[in-house]
């Protein structure tokens, strides 16, 4: 806020940063490779749950969020895939990721944020399967 400039060594003092790396454009290039080698549906899901609860200071609506997200990814196929890896099946029996589900594109997010901002403002959300819909408390 006073526009004082820093270095990387005081930013993760301050606690602005959690690691610093000696070449930042490998290491982020790095990160980015292990992040795309991840369930499509997934990494989609994580990011609209930090994009949701950034800022919420509530942790039972967090915990509800994530429960309802998790519960869209339980059983489909990149979930299946990514359980595979996880329990060390060999590479050749390891099925591939399917491309990111509908539900998780780009046109999908502006519906998903409304459901998410009616949650947080008091909202429940009803989880029927793969579909989460909300309901107004």
């Amino acid at each position: 806020m006073t526009g004082r400039i820093f270095d990387g060594e005081e930013a993760l003092q301050l606690g602005l940063v959690t690691r610093l790396a000696e070449e930042p454009l490998a290491e982020a290039r790095r990160l980015a490779s292990e992040i795309a080698a991840r369930s499509p549906d997934s990494t989609a899901a994580v990011k609209r749950l930090l994009d949701a609860t950034y800022c919420e200071a509530d942790d039972r609506r967090k915990l509800h969020l994530e429960t309802a997200l998790q519960r869209r990814l339980l059983g489909g196929w990149n979930q299946l895939a990514s359980a595979a890896r996880g329990l060390g099946a060999p590479p050749l029996l390891q099925p591939s990721f399917a491309a990111r589900s509908d539900e998780w594109l780009a046109e999908a997010d502006a519906e998903a944020e409304a459901e998410v901002r009616a949650m947080l403002d008091g909202g429940e959300v009803e989880v029927r399967g793969d579909e989460v819909s909300e309901a107004c408390a």
